[in-house]
């Protein structure tokens, strides 16, 4: 299945939709894009195993393992929950669970080279 709104677009294997709650599941190999702003910033690309998108609370929860790509940076986690903007077009901010890592090639000296650390999930 694939869907799209505004800036962002999606795709998956196997779904859900809760009309009443206006909840989509993506159940396996789920992959959300956003594309950059007008100005060229914010595209981001997730892959996880599934994914929740609880349009109400504007919250995505990806499960079964997380790796983005942002920019230079990418990130992997084995869960995390993005928070969307009141319009749904922007990225407000990305929670990482378990096991997570940031890694930036190539960065500058004294620049975010990686970054990780392990919460409970």
């Amino acid at each position: 299945m694939t869907f799209s709104r505004g800036r962002m677009s999606g795709s998956g294997v196997g779904f859900v939709y809760d009309n009443n709650q206006d909840i989509l599941t993506i159940r396996d190999h789920a992959v959300v894009s956003v594309k950059a702003d007008d100005k060229g910033a914010g595209a981001l690309d997730i892959a996880a195993g599934g994914l929740e998108f609880r349009r109400p609370q504007k919250i995505l929860n990806f499960t079964s393992g997380l790796r983005g790509r942002r920019e230079r940076e990418t990130i992997e986690a084995d869960a995390g929950v993005a928070h969307l903007t009141e319009d749904e077009n922007h990225l407000e901010a990305l929670e990482l669970r378990g096991q997570s890592k940031i890694t930036t090639p190539g960065a500058a000296a004294g620049g975010l080279q990686e970054l990780s650390g392990a919460t409970s999930i």
